[in-house]
């Protein structure tokens, strides 16, 4: 048996809705209907639904850090998220960084100058405050970031409702791919919890 299916999104055009059947992953999404799905639930802490291959486009990853003890709906999403950032910005033996730098953007908050002080240029005017997510248009936080190539990605980071507050998700645009950011907001957009 599949872990998830497939069907055409009639209200989208040219889009596939994604509906997980596992358990532990219970979220449905819309996609650009030509790219491929790839499922993998092998580390039960972080499973995962890649859109698209070479480079991936879109990811979807549910982050369990019970073990941890976070509060992932207080003061301790902010920390994670840093955490999960800079991780991201090191190399190591076999992954090249794939972050220069990146800005936090908040729900209640509007984005500021602050990183054109810091790095020198400021994010596009395009890529600012926090993200909407779902039919019903939640703001939540996310992560722009520019990649070694001088690209521009985003890193989502919502809660569902249900889940304990040691659990969130993240959902991401490749800054690596060519996905437009138009597209990614259809996509955050489509979300449905299951």
């Amino acid at each position: 048996m599949e872990d998830f299916t497939l069907e055409p999104d009639y209200s989208l055009r040219g889009f596939k809705r994604y509906s997980s059947t596992d358990p532990r992953f219970p979220l449905s999404l819309s996609y650009p209907g030509d790219l491929d799905v790839m499922y993998n639930c092998v580390q039960d802490t972080s499973p995962f639904v890649d859109f698209g291959r070479d480079p991936w486009q879109i990811s979807v990853t549910r982050w369990d850090r019970t073990e941890e003890r976070y509060n992932l709906r207080g003061d301790g999403l902010y920390e994670f998220i840093k955490q999960d950032m800079n991780k991201l910005m090191r190399s190591t033996q076999y992954v090249s960084a794939l972050v220069n730098r990146y800005s936090l953007e908040w729900p209640g908050q509007h984005s500021s100058k602050l990183g054109k002080a810091l790095f020198g240029s400021a994010w596009p005017e395009n890529l600012r405050g926090p993200a909407l997510v779902g039919e019903r248009a939640m703001e939540v936080p996310r992560a722009i970031y520019e990649s070694p190539a001088h690209r521009y990605g985003e890193r989502v980071y919502v809660w569902r409702p249900y889940d304990s507050p040691s659990i969130i998700w993240t959902i991401w645009r490749n800054a690596g791919a060519d996905l437009a950011e138009d597209t990614f907001k259809r996509v955050l957009r489509s979300l449905r919890w299951l």
